[in-house]
């Protein structure tokens, strides 16, 4: 039972790094054409990374649906400030870090 267990928290881990590393990714290119970080971008970001085919080759179509309703982000233009209680999603937190990183100009 334990092995059991044990298999089940490592497969989710792997989940939740390969949805955190394809959200980053997304980020990182909105964040390079100059977005601004607001519910609404959060939220784009977020879909694109749900919809990608990468991942729903590699992880079953209901955890990435589970995981993508379970982040609450409100809706809008105004920019989004960090910190909020409905903002405690650690993906929503990778977004708000890659914002929070300057931009670099290519040599």
């Amino acid at each position: 039972m334990y092995e059991e267990q044990l298999a089940i928290e490592r497969r989710r881990a792997r989940f939740n790094a390969d949805v955190a590393q394809t959200v980053r990714v997304i980020a990182e290119r909105y964040r390079a054409s100059g977005a601004v970080l607001t519910g609404d971008v959060a939220r784009a970001i977020l879909d694109e990374a749900f919809a990608d085919v990468g991942l729903a080759s590699r992880w079953p179509d209901d955890a990435i649906a589970a995981l993508a309703s379970s982040i609450d982000i409100p809706s809008g233009a105004a920019p989004l400030a960090q910190g909020g209680p409905s903002q405690s999603s650690p993906l929503l937190q990778s977004i708000f870090t890659v914002f929070a990183s300057p931009v670099h100009a290519d040599a």
